[in-house]
């Protein structure tokens, strides 16, 4: 099978007769070791958009509902994608019922219609960029109510001007305690009305996430102070001004706001390098047209066979770009159009100006010029193109003027297939993330109780005579029913679920991110946990280790009247030495990792019954220059390193000393399956297994290791069922992957103990439980403060 790259082999697929290819999946996609065409003709895949999910309970209650639904047979939703993914029977269900099925929920949901990795760009239209901004305009909002709120609740009662603010408006009611009661009305049930909505969604399906306990928090301290304050109004007696908080729901409200939209913003962040990648694909296109433009379904002729593209002698330019079509331009072209990138069709053909992105992939059939693709395969140098060359989208152009034949287009260029496999890398999750599920499935009930048992503790603690009264006098209270319910307030907003469930998806987007901006393309959270922890590395030698690219070394010619012509060599003595030299030659060469061809003539006479020994050529195949540093990287790391070829011992145990390999680690003339087996043995001994190749031959071993890693120009067999696609083909990109691995792992690992111990700390220091040691209580606003921030740290 001819090598493609990683675009085409998005393109190509076998013809399911049995029912059409999922077209969300992509040899690149990785969603699965199976190909799509494998599927039952009934399966489809769907993938909604999905807006309101603030926390991994908000992902848990969608996955549940939706695979509670009739007929659905999988799904996966991404925290930061905002995005599920169904595989569902259309017998049983149909696009429309499962939108339906999200929105009951309490979610917006509708059918995806663009790319995920476009709503993943941070300045895009529903990106986080939007997000950010709408958050920001809602504290904005909350601000001028809430910002008064704090400088008459906090600020002014040391001032002078406290004086105006205790006159009395009716008995029981003065100045200060209206204007907060009529500041914190509109933020709370205005500006806190999303997270009343969201609370009463998952409520109503037996589900909880953190707006919950915010819709809880701030409640109780809004309440709280309204029932105070109409007794102050019905009985003068009751001291109003010493049990109202309003000031506590309008700044939690505002300070969650915050926390929400710098959220927001570092989910934004994290996916930078899904904004830079889509700043790489231009709008528009110059398209040629008109009749100057041929394209003829002819076979090519003798002269200009299937190949790169040929410059005629003529005044036109041929390309035969398949085995059976040809486009010419002629030289006198008049202005190009400019269209549209998406209605680019194949075959169409563009012309690229000097310094302007290649606006899909294409052939070039006219022109010469260098092209920047740093940004899709990280390759540091711009790369020469000439007729006959292939260009990528988004890549950027030099200095010449180049006509590209659409090879495909917009949304199957190799541009997109990155964008798509970062995107896809969202649904499928490192093991590590289930502890995450499993804590938020019973979070917000235990935080609740948790909230209640501290209000009641207080309260009991004062009902038997051990409250000490200088613990409210040193908080600034006087009520002690106050005092406890403020402990009790506090613990419901200080914890936050979130930053657990944003541990892992932020940590994944920026490695695929980084990845792909190196040329590295990682087809999920889970390959990425795996990665970090290989212990063994297996190595293909042709096209893996070494470049595949035979030369001839040596080349021996010998005449024919010196050869024995009348009986078999093996009968006669010169004819024997002869053998014997080229034998002992041979094995010369094949001892240097060359392969050594003979060349025989038939026999020019009835009387001769042997062939006719003329020649003896030798070619090899070279070791890549970066091999043997990287196998020295991997044993650094304490990783083993094998090679596994299906080439001669000779041969293999040459390539094998000049990468650096032990001799005991290098095995040769071994078939596809006997790699597989190799790599199950190494697994049955504990190693968790990558295996490098690009072939055919390596797809079955690359199916059974921990971690596939496919070479970018490999086959599109070996690219489908890896876990990695190195698109440059260089191994040192092999490190970079296992290194970023680790550090993403890491990073994890970092977010979790991060999020775990703000909860184990800020919850029973929001308790009170340090208060008789400390004396210091967390008020209920800046608990929710607190709250925001750590979801964002």
């Amino acid at each position: 099978m001819a090598s493609k790259t990683p675009a085409e082999a998005c393109e190509a697929g076998p013809a399911d007769e049995a029912g059409p290819v999922d077209e969300s999946e992509g040899l690149l996609n990785g969603s699965g070791r199976a190909p799509s065409w494998a599927a039952s003709k009934f399966e489809r895949t769907l993938t909604v958009a999905v807006e309101g999910m603030t926390c991994t309970a908000c992902v848990g209650a969608v996955e549940r509902g939706l695979r509670a639904h009739p007929g659905v047979l999988s799904a996966s939703v991404s925290l930061m994608g905002k995005a599920a993914k169904i595989r569902y029977d259309e017998r049983s269900t149909r696009p429309d019922e499962i939108v339906a099925a999200i929105q009951r929920l309490g979610y917006e949901a509708e059918v995806q219609l663009r790319p995920e990795s476009e709503r993943l760009g941070g300045g895009g239209e529903g990106g986080y960029g939007a997000e950010a901004r709408a958050w920001r305009r809602q504290l904005l909002g909350a601000s001028i109510f809430s910002v008064p709120v704090f400088v008459i609740s906090m600020v002014l009662p040391m001032t002078p001007l406290q004086a105006p603010l205790s006159v009395a408006v009716v008995p029981g009611l003065d100045v200060s305690v209206l204007l907060l009661w009529i500041l914190a009305t509109p933020v709370q049930f205005g500006f806190g009305l999303r997270f009343y909505r969201s609370a009463y969604a998952a409520l109503s399906h037996g589900a909880t996430n953190m707006d919950v306990l915010v819709a809880l928090g701030s409640s109780a301290a809004y309440f709280y102070s309204l029932t105070f304050t109409v007794l102050s109004i019905a009985s003068a007696g009751l001291q109003g001004e010493n049990k109202q908080c309003f000031e506590t729901s309008a700044m939690l409200i505002t300070f969650i706001l915050a926390g929400k939209s710098l959220e927001a913003a570092a989910r934004g962040k994290a996916s930078e390098a899904m904004s830079a990648l889509l700043t790489l694909q231009p709008p528009t296109a110059l398209l040629c047209e008109g009749p100057w433009v041929s394209y003829s379904d002819e076979p090519a002729s003798d002269e200009h066979p299937s190949g790169p593209a040929t410059i005629s002698s003529t005044i036109s330019i041929s390309s035969t770009i398949s085995t059976s079509s040809t486009i010419s331009i002629s030289s006198t072209i008049s202005e190009p159009r400019e269209v549209t990138v998406s209605s680019l069709a194949k075959d169409d053909v563009v012309k690229v100006l000097p310094g302007a992105h290649v606006p899909v992939d294409g052939l070039v059939l006219r022109g010469a010029s260098s092209v920047d693709e740093a940004m899709l395969t990280g390759e540091s140098m711009p790369v020469p193109k000439a007729p006959g060359d292939k260009v990528m989208g988004g890549t950027i152009n030099g200095t010449g003027v180049l006509f590209v034949r659409v090879l495909a287009s917009a949304e199957h260029s190799t541009l997109s297939q990155i964008m798509k496999v970062v995107a896809d890398a969202q649904h499928r999750r490192p093991k590590i993330q289930a502890f995450a599920d499993r804590v938020s499935t019973y979070f917000v009930p235990v935080v609740v109780g948790l909230a209640l048992l501290t209000y009641l503790t207080w309260t009991a603690v004062d009902v038997l005579g051990y409250l000490p009264h200088y613990y409210l006098t040193h908080c600034g209270l006087k009520d002690t029913q106050l005092f406890a319910f403020m402990f009790g307030c506090a613990v419901l907003v200080v914890a936050c679920p979130c930053a657990l469930g944003l541990a892992t998806p932020t940590a994944v987007m920026v490695g695929g991110g980084v990845a792909a901006r190196h040329g590295i393309l990682i087809k999920g959270g889970d390959v990425l946990e795996m990665a970090a922890t290989v212990s063994a590395v297996c190595f293909d030698k042709t096209g893996t280790l070494t470049t595949g690219e035979l030369r001839v070394r040596h080349v021996s010619v010998w005449g024919v009247d010196g050869l024995p012509a009348a009986a078999p060599a093996s009968l006669q003595p010169p004819a024997q030495e002869i053998t014997g030299a080229v034998e002992e030659e041979m094995a010369g060469y094949e001892l240097k990792g060359m392969t050594a061809v003979l060349v025989a003539v038939a026999p020019e006479t009835a009387l001769v019954a042997a062939l006719r020994l003329v020649g003896l050529v030798v070619v090899s195949d070279s070791l890549k220059p970066e091999a043997f540093s990287v196998v020295q990287w991997l044993e650094r790391r304490n990783i083993e390193v094998w090679l596994v070829s299906g080439d001669n011992e000779r041969t293999a145990a040459q390539i094998g000393r000049e990468a650096g390999i032990a001799r005991d680690r290098v095995l040769a003339e071994v078939k596809p399956q006997g790699k597989a087996a190799k790599l199950a043995e190494l697994q049955r001994l504990g190693h968790v297994v990558a295996m490098v190749g690009d072939g055919v031959n390596d797809a079955p071993a690359l199916a059974q290791a921990n971690v596939g890693i496919a070479l970018g120009s490999g086959t599109d067999v070996a690219i489908e069922t890896a876990d990695m696609v190195l698109m440059k083909s260089h191994l040192t990109d092999v490190c970079i992957a296992l290194d970023l691995s680790s550090r993403v792992m890491r990073r994890i690992r970092i977010n979790f103990l991060w999020a775990s111990g703000y909860n184990c700390v800020g919850i029973p220091f929001a308790a009170g439980v340090f208060y008789p040691w400390l004396l210091i209580q967390l008020p209920p606003m800046f608990a929710g403060a607190a709250m925001g921030l750590s979801s964002v740290s």
